[in-house]
C-alpha cells in the first residue's frame, strides 16, 4: 500500500508524475549502505569463526550477493 500511495495521489488528485528514478536511487541510497555492511560482518564473522580458513567459492558467492 505504501509504494501505491504516490501513484494513487498522481492518479486520482492530480498530483505531480512519480519519477521512478527518483524512487530508485533513494532506494539504492537508503538501503545499499547497510546491506553491505551487513555483509561484511558476515564476512568478518565467518573469517573468525573458521579461523581464516573460507570456504571453497565464498568470495564469488559474496561478490554475486553484493551485486545482486
Amino acid at each position: 500500500m505504501i509504494l501505491a500511495l504516490p501513484y494513487a495521489r498522481q492518479h486520482l488528485l492530480g498530483a505531480r508524475p512519480v519519477s521512478l528514478r527518483k524512487y530508485y536511487l533513494r532506494r539504492l541510497t537508503r538501503l545499499e549502505p547497510p546491506y553491505l555492511a551487513s555483509l561484511l560482518l558476515i564476512l568478518v564473522l565467518t573469517l573468525i569463526y573458521s579461523h581464516l580458513h573460507l570456504p571453497t567459492g565464498y568470495f564469488v558467492h559474496l561478490l554475486a550477493t553484493a551485486f545482486y
